[in-house]
């Protein structure tokens, strides 16, 4: 179960993903490292680095352009989503677990439930639906979006360990129990239809690969756009919409808010903050609230277009 609460904690925007369009916007050409990284300074006396990292395992991963180091590597601090400490995942897995004294097979109507074993039996080696036990419904749907033969080690986890092995101070901008408890805040119905959607969607495509492929291109923009297309004509907009405001919008001002106040308690001290690439796009971005602000941020590498 630990194993489970790493995967999720480390995977949980693949679900926003699976519910919206990932179609050939992307490059054809598939890429094998990241070829623009998506990292912008906030300008100032002492440059902050805000790098956007993708929340899967994947040996091309492990490669970071020379730019993404020497931030990581000049800065005094590294802050990722959450703290990626193993006794945070520990505490928090209790959190996952139903409070309804139901177990999932009594919960999901049978049609989906012999559709779920059945993807969770041909995609991996340990999981299938009585494996599964209490599990919220929407753990459910952050493991069918984690296949057993992810090859390496998620990059927020590995900038976190990096950090260490400097000794860095290192911490989240959010903590594990309110990660969780932005998910608590859908319905059972909401979260059934988030399953089947979740299903959908990787049945019909290899989402992850795609999505690797538009990190890899390093295009913020071009994700944006892609969330605005839906996914299939029986996509749910109006649970599309509650998940941007939640688990986008929402998150991206708190973490823009604690990114500033950090700046603001401890102005000598470079940081490395170090989030999913998804809230770094769009009109309410975290660099859209921190603009906001008054602070001005570059991103590295990149021309500006006037």
């Amino acid at each position: 179960m630990l194993g489970c609460a790493r995967r999720l904690l480390g995977t949980s925007w693949i679900i926003i993903l699976c519910l919206l369009s990932m179609s050939g916007a992307v490059h054809a050409k598939r890429l094998t490292e990241i070829k623009q990284p998506m990292l912008w300074v906030i300008e100032g006396e002492t440059p902050i680095w805000l790098f956007g990292t993708i929340h899967l395992a994947d040996k091309r991963l492990e490669k970071l352009p020379l730019a993404v180091n020497l931030a990581l590597r000049s800065s005094d601090a590294v802050y990722t989503e959450i703290p990626m400490e193993f006794a945070e995942l520990l505490a928090a897995r209790q959190a996952m677990m139903r409070t309804d004294g139901k177990v999932l097979s009594q919960v999901l109507p049978k049609p989906l439930l012999a559709r779920l074993d059945e993807h969770l039996r041909a995609t991996s080696a340990f999981l299938n639906v009585k494996s599964l036990g209490n599990l919220k419904t929407w753990v459910v749907s952050t493991l069918v979006a984690t296949p057993d033969d992810s090859t390496g080690t998620a990059l927020d986890i590995q900038l976190y360990h990096q950090a260490q092995g400097l000794n860095k101070e290192v911490g989240g901008l959010e903590t594990a129990f309110e990660q969780i408890g932005y998910f608590d805040r859908f319905s059972e119905d909401e979260q059934i239809r988030m399953l089947e959607e979740s299903l959908d969607a990787y049945e019909a495509r290899d989402v992850n690969e795609l999505m690797m492929q538009w990190y890899l291109a390093g295009n913020a923009d071009n994700l944006v756009e892609l969330m605005q297309q839906l996914s299939a004509p029986n996509t749910d907009q109006t649970l599309q919409q509650k998940f941007v405001q939640i688990l986008l919008n929402e998150r991206n001002k708190i973490m823009a808010d604690r990114i500033d106040a950090k700046l603001k308690a401890y102005p000598n001290t470079q940081y490395f903050f170090a989030v999913g690439a998804g809230h770094l796009g769009g009109a309410e971005s975290i660099i859209h609230f921190l603009e906001q602000k008054g602070y001005k941020l570059k991103r590295v590498g990149v021309p500006a277009v006037n």
